[in-house]
């Protein structure tokens, strides 16, 4: 499926009639039921989906509707002919004893694991890979009776053209078997596609963990940013409650607004402004309108934008998760205990929040939810072209003198960018490649210095020692950092700051050396390397096995190199563990 689906004409007609008479109809499989219009903007009923929007922004629907955003989720078989898939079919995808195999059969798209035949139902993402969801099927070819559909383990890397273990883009350690993955339902459905916001934020308003897969993102915030409920109506929250409570306990596909990110996702329940586009107080929200209960939010104490904090906080429903059971955060956090900021793709908003443009810059300042941001655009934003982002809030570092004696660079050269210097790239994303870390901050922070490996600095100066970066910040910025914790870093000051972090780092830090020396093509990386790549007690992820991988291929060119789970047929390799949660 390749975008929203337009109404036609007849539709668009049938809906304007529905606003002049105070009824509309209700989300795409649900046509021929017509409600009485809910006050609110969170309930199931109030939701209208995406094609309701089409009479008066066709535009911005046609272009979410072509969207990567959107697209996240697609329906896949003989019914959806339209949906596009990038993966090769038929072929196969070997990983140590197992094999899947990849079949069409009566225009049904089929995953095989050994005995186990899977009909596949849908496809997620498609930008960078696709993974895929698919129901085992009985011996008679039809879905085996209570089975539930599932994620399953292989998915195809687009740019690099094979199929990869789907565990392995985030950090999940060694795998020995294929095996079905967690039940989609209850993992990928609440952020890949739109849902009332009454269920995705039933686990801030209960109190407690919700099984609806929508993660509560305050849980993953410091406590004195996390926001309280304030309720406004209690006994008509409480049958809110009891309502959503029913769904919660089998919330599926049938729950949901519409597959994919549709305008409501983010505008919430528009059902009223649909039938009613001219009432100013049904005008879409970011946050509960007519709804029984409130959120107090701390970060509005401040002098923060609330306009921008709502923004951002649509955006950390999804864009705020730590993926798997990996501990390590930046700033020298834990998981469990403080955690810092995330070290992987998909925790950008939350990290927002983290840092010091909260409240005051919002997502959208970079990235268009609506049409999606080309890599070009991106690019730009992180050079000095791009600055105005910055500049309009810090006006008196806009001019050139003021830039180069703030940055200690050539405003005009990449070091006169304010992203890359306060956004750099340092997490792990999906194309295997480093993406901007999002807690905005500044590279002489004693946290990121004293804590983290490597300095920032030493992104872009990917052969000088940690001694030479040091002082030199300590000059410029009129720092000082104790030497026996540096020392407790690093080991020897005058050895090149990366290859100390490859050598003794934790390994997201080891994955940021490996990016950075492989882009620098400097050889006295390869044997630290090879060990990362060949032997598994050493470096146990997958994922950081790849980047090694992959900065030796830019070392060394021509070499032939194993693939990043060929350690897993060897003694010692972990076998299949319990917190391989589907969370990728």
């Amino acid at each position: 499926m390749t975008g929203v689906t337009l109404v036609t004409a007849v539709a668009a007609a049938a809906l304007a009639a529905c606003g002049a008479t105070g009824a509309a109809r209700v989300g795409n499989d649900r046509a021929e039921r017509v409600d009485p219009i809910p006050r609110d903007n969170a309930t199931r009923a109030a939701y209208a989906g995406t094609d309701a929007c089409v009479g008066c922004h066709a535009d911005l629907v046609s272009a979410l509707g072509h969207s990567p955003m959107h697209n996240m989720t697609r329906p896949l078989g003989a019914a959806h002919p339209e949906t596009a898939v990038k993966s090769p079919w038929p072929s196969a995808f070997r990983f140590h004893g197992d094999e899947a195999r990849f079949e069409t059969k009566d225009g049904e798209r089929r995953m095989v694991l050994g005995a186990q035949t899977y009909q596949l139902t849908k496809i997620i993402g498609g930008r960078v890979r696709e993974d895929f969801v698919g129901i085992e099927l009985g011996a008679d070819g039809r879905p085996r009776a209570g089975a539930e559909e599932r994620v399953l383990p292989v998915s195809w890397r687009i740019e690099a053209k094979e199929w990869r273990y789907k565990g392995y883009s985030v950090m999940t350690p060694e795998r020995r078997t294929l095996h079905e993955g967690a039940v989609w339902r209850t993992t990928c459905l609440g952020c890949h596609n739109t849902m009332p916001l009454l269920d995705g934020e039933l686990g801030g308003i209960a109190g407690r963990k919700a099984r609806t897969p929508a993660p509560w993102p305050d849980r993953m915030l410091p406590e004195d940013e996390r926001r309280t409920l304030q309720t406004r109506d209690a006994d008509t929250l409480a049958q809110w409650v009891r309502a959503a409570e029913v769904r919660d306990a089998r919330f599926g596909e049938q729950d949901l607004v519409e597959l994919g990110i549709g305008c409501e996702a983010c505008h919430q329940g528009s059902r009223a402004h649909a039938a009613d586009p001219g009432n100013v107080a049904a005008r879409p929200s970011f946050t509960p309108r007519g709804a029984p209960y409130a959120w107090n939010e701390p970060l509005l104490a401040g002098k923060a934008n609330p306009a921008a904090v709502a923004v951002d906080r649509v955006c950390d429903r999804c864009h705020q998760v730590l993926f798997s059971a990996y501990e390590w955060t930046w700033e020298g956090g834990t998981r469990t205990h403080s955690p810092g900021g995330s070290t992987i793709n998909s925790g950008e908003a939350r990290d927002l929040l983290l840092g010091g443009c909260r409240g005051q810059l919002t997502c959208t300042a970079c990235h268009d939810p609506h049409r999606g941001s080309s890599k070009a655009r991106l690019a730009e934003l992180a050079t000095p072209a791009g600055n105005p982002v910055c500049t309009g809030c810090h006006t008196k570092l806009a001019s050139e003198t003021a830039l180069k004696a703030h940055a200690h660079h050539d405003p005009n050269g990449q070091g006169g960018s304010c992203i890359a210097c306060h956004m750099p790239q340092k997490n792990m994303g999906l194309d295997g490649r480093l993406t901007r870390y999002h807690r905005i901050g500044s590279p002489s922070d004693p946290g990121r210095v004293l804590l983290d490996r490597p300095m920032e600095c030493a992104l872009c100066h990917p052969g000088s020692t940690t001694r030479s970066l040091v002082e030199t910040t300590e000059r410029w910025y009129r720092r000082t950092y104790d030497r026996p914790a540096l020392e407790a870093l690093y080991g020897d000051l005058d050895q090149p700051m990366l290859l100390s972090t490859l050598e003794r780092g934790k390994p997201h830090e080891k994955a940021v050396a490996m990016d950075r020396l492989g882009e620098a093509r400097d050889p006295r990386a390869v044997p630290l390397l090879d060990a990362e790549l060949g032997d598994p007690a050493r470096e146990p992820y997958p994922l950081i096995r790849q980047y090694a991988r992959d900065a030796l291929h830019r070392i060394q060119p021509g070499r032939e190199l194993p693939s990043i789970d060929a350690a897993g047929d060897r003694t010692g390799a972990p076998a299949r563990g319990d917190h391989d949660t589907g969370e990728d």
